[in-house]
C-alpha cells in the first residue's frame, strides 16, 4: 500500500538518487577538499604567508584554537556514534559542534585583537565568526550549506584583497554547490542561501576594511 508523504517533507528533504560511480566520486572529492575547516585553514595560512612571519604565527594560533580543537571534538563524537559523519548530515547533530566552534573562535579572535594581530587576519576571522553565529541560528530551524557559505565568503574576501589573480577561487563556488546537491547533503535553496550569506557578510567586512585601512593593502595601520 502506498503511503503519501506530507507536502512539507517532499519540498524540504533532498531525494536520495543513485549516481554514476564517477559522479559520486567526483562530488565526494570536491566536498572533502572544500570542507569548511580545510578551507578556512588554507585561507588563514595563505593570508599569514602573504603578511610574513607574524602573520603565519597568528594564523597557526587561530587554526589551532578555532579549527583544530572543534575538528577533534567532531571526530571523537563520530567515533562514539553521537554524530553520523564528519560533515554532520543530520541537522540536529550540528548544534553542539557549532557552539564549540563559535566559542573557541571567539576566544582566539579576542586574544588576537588584544595583542595586535594583523588586521587582515582579524577581519577574515571576524567574518568566519559572524558566519558561524548566523549558521548556528539558522540550524535551529533549517539546514543551510556551510560548504557554500565558507567557500563563497573566502573567495570574495581573497578577490577583494588580491583582485583578479584570485578569480579562479570564485569559480569554485558553483562547483561546491553542485557537489553538495549531487550528494543530497543539501538542496539548491540551501546552497544558494549559504552562498548569499557568505557573500553578504564578506562584502560588508571588505567595505569596513577599505574604510578603516584606506585601501585593500594587507599592511593596515588600524
Amino acid at each position: 500500500m502506498d503511503v503519501e508523504q506530507p507536502f512539507e517533507t517532499l519540498i524540504t528533504t533532498p531525494v536520495e538518487m543513485p549516481l554514476p560511480r564517477w559522479e559520486y566520486g567526483l562530488a565526494k572529492l570536491i566536498s572533502g577538499i572544500f570542507s569548511p575547516p580545510l578551507m578556512v585553514t588554507v585561507g588563514l595560512l595563505f593570508l599569514g604567508q602573504q603578511i610574513g612571519a607574524p602573520g603565519v604565527n597568528w594564523a597557526l594560533f587561530q587554526i589551532g584554537l578555532g579549527i583544530l580543537l572543534p575538528v577533534i571534538y567532531i571526530v571523537i563524537q563520530v567515533q562514539r556514534g553521537h554524530i553520523t559523519d564528519f560533515h554532520m548530515k543530520v541537522r540536529e547533530q550540528r548544534i553542539r559542534p557549532m557552539l564549540l566552534t563559535l566559542l573557541l573562535s571567539g576566544v582566539s579572535w579576542g586574544v588576537m585583537m588584544t595583542f595586535g594581530a594583523p588586521y587582515a587576519l582579524l577581519v577574515f576571522g571576524g567574518v568566519a565568526i559572524l558566519q558561524a553565529a548566523f549558521m548556528l541560528l539558522v540550524t535551529l530551524k533549517w539546514k543551510i550549506s556551510g560548504h557554500s557559505m565558507t567557500i563563497a565568503g573566502m573567495a570574495v574576501f581573497l578577490f577583494g584583497i588580491f583582485g583578479w589573480p584570485a578569480l579562479p577561487v570564485l569559480l569554485t563556488i558553483p562547483l561546491v554547490a553542485w557537489a553538495r546537491v549531487r550528494l543530497s547533503r543539501h538542496d539548491r535553496w540551501q546552497t544558494l542561501a549559504g552562498t548569499g550569506v557568505g557573500i553578504a557578510f564578506t562584502v560588508l567586512a571588505l567595505i569596513y576594511y577599505f574604510q578603516t585601512c584606506g585601501g585593500m593593502s594587507l599592511v593596515c595601520a588600524n
